[in-house]
C-alpha cells in the first residue's frame, strides 16, 4: 500500500490517500477528506484500471472526467497526487515529495541565478 497526504490549499482541506495494487492493471483507492466532494469523487473511483488514468487517453478517461465533474475547484491538486500516488504503487515512479511554493514578485528563479530554487 502507498499513502500520500495533501494539503489543499485555500479551502483549507487535507486528504489522505491510500492506493494498493488490487490485479496486475487494478488498484484500489481510498481518499479520506472532510471535503464533501473529495469524497463524492473518491466514491467513483474505488477500483480502476490503472493503465486508463495514466495513459495516453487519460484525459478523456472515467477517472479523469469524474473528478471534472465532481470537484469544485478544477486546481484541486488530489487528482495529481492520486495519479502520483498510483505510479509509486506500480513501481512506475519513487516516492518522492512534490511541492508547490508561490514565490513573491521579488524572488528571482533558477532561471535567474537562484540556486535555491
Amino acid at each position: 500500500m502507498t499513502r500520500a497526504t495533501v494539503a489543499c490549499g485555500a479551502c483549507g482541506f487535507q486528504a489522505r490517500i491510500e492506493v494498493v495494487r488490487a490485479g496486475r492493471a487494478t488498484v484500489r483507492i481510498r481518499i479520506f477528506s472532510d471535503c464533501d466532494a473529495l469524497q463524492r469523487w473518491a466514491g467513483s473511483i474505488e477500483t480502476i484500471d490503472w493503465r486508463q488514468p495514466l495513459g495516453a487517453m487519460a484525459e478523456t478517461g472515467d477517472a479523469w472526467q469524474s473528478a471534472l465533474r465532481q470537484l469544485k475547484h478544477r486546481s484541486c491538486p488530489v487528482p495529481m497526487a492520486v495519479l502520483k500516488t498510483i505510479e509509486v504503487e506500480i513501481g512506475a515512479a519513487l516516492p518522492v515529495d512534490v511541492h508547490l511554493r508561490f514565490d513573491g514578485p521579488e524572488t528571482p528563479t533558477a532561471a535567474e541565478g537562484n540556486a535555491d530554487v
